[in-house]
Formats: C-alpha cells, structure tokens, sequence
C-alpha cells in the first residue's frame, strides 16, 4: 500500500513524478485535505515530512485542510470541495470519479502487511491454515473489492 494524492479523474492529473513536479502540484494546491497528523494518522504524519522535504511546510500550512474522522477525502474532492485529498492509495482508488498519484519514489513510504505464526503458538496447523487462506485465491477477489493489491 502507497500514498498519494486524489485529484478528479476528469479533470487534469499533474505531475508527481518528480520532487518538483510534486513540489509544484501542492503549491499550484488552494486546499489540500489531510489526515490530521495529531491523530498519529500515518498519510497525515507522511505528509509533513514530504512537505519538510520538499521545503514548503510553512507555504502549505494554510492550505492543508486535517480531518480528524474517518471516510475517504477523496470523496470530498470530487464534490469540488478541494484541488487535492492526500490518503493511502486504497483509500483514493475505491472512490468513483477519483484518481490516484503516486508520490516520486524518493519520497513514497509503503505499508506492508505481514503474517506470521508465533513460536507460542499453541494450534500452529489452525493458524498456517489461517495465513494460507486469507492469502489464497478465495480471499483475492475481497482484498481487490477494498482496493488494495492481494499478494
């Protein structure tokens, strides 16, 4: 799972390619809506240091719209609410009418989610034949439904 930005999917899909190119889509941004990063929210706590990094936290500091509840942002900008929504990919790409733009490389944080079973474990079978199904072809088709990529 990445992060990125939600713009329409009508609409113009800048350049985030590049640390410029994304530098330039913020700023180019009116109202950015974020995750709070009080909430401890990772997309939000992301977000600020890319901002550090790119050398326009103050620039942006009006600009950023937080929510401190839950729901995809995205939503919101496609109502027309806002230029630009920053959330996990998932989170953008369940939304109709939303796009998703990948921060560079240089600046992306990925999420992956990993299973194991513990050496206290007392049914190791049961918990194996857990971690094989939800990693299995049957769950495939859920985990895509919720955006995010089976593997």
């Amino acid at each position: 799972m990445n992060f990125g930005l939600a713009v329409r999917a009508d609409g113009p899909r800048p350049d985030t390619s590049t640390p410029d190119g994304l530098r330039k889509t913020f700023l180019a941004a009116k109202r950015v809506l974020i995750t709070d990063p009080a909430t401890g929210g990772i997309s939000g706590v992301h977000l600020m240091e890319v901002l550090n990094k790119l050398g326009i936290t103050e620039e942006m500091k009006d600009r950023l719209v937080p929510n401190r509840g839950t729901g995809h942002h995205a939503e919101r900008v496609v109502k027309g609410e806002a230029d630009l929504a920053v959330q996990a990919e998932h989170e953008i790409r369940c939304v109709p009418g939303a796009a998703f733009l990948d921060y560079p490389k240089d600046l992306q944080r990925s999420i992956v989610f990993i299973g194991s079973v513990g050496a206290a474990a007392t049914d190791t079978a049961a918990a194996k034949s857990y971690l094989t199904f939800v990693t299995g072809p049957e769950v495939a088709p859920v985990i895509k439904a919720k955006c995010l990529a089976p593997g």
